[in-house]
């Protein structure tokens, strides 16, 4: 489950946790890595989705993503 924004935290099997950015371009799902929990904190993690944000709206494609199938 992500916030509002698309912002979620995946945890592995193993228990590791990774920030992530779900989001809509082309009518494709697609996420975008951020980075590790807790190297990367909750607040700097919402930054990067807001910026991430901005460039996906100016139609610039992110590296790291990935297209997904599953809704969020």
């Amino acid at each position: 489950m992500s916030d509002r924004d698309g912002l979620y935290l995946h945890v592995s099997v193993a228990g590791s946790k990774t920030w992530h950015l779900a989001y809509r371009t082309n009518g494709e799902q697609r996420t975008y890595k951020i980075g590790p929990f807790p190297t990367i904190e909750l607040d700097e993690a919402r930054d990067t989705a807001h910026e991430k944000r901005k460039l996906i709206a100016a139609g610039i494609r992110l590296a790291r993503e990935r297209v997904t199938t599953a809704p969020v």
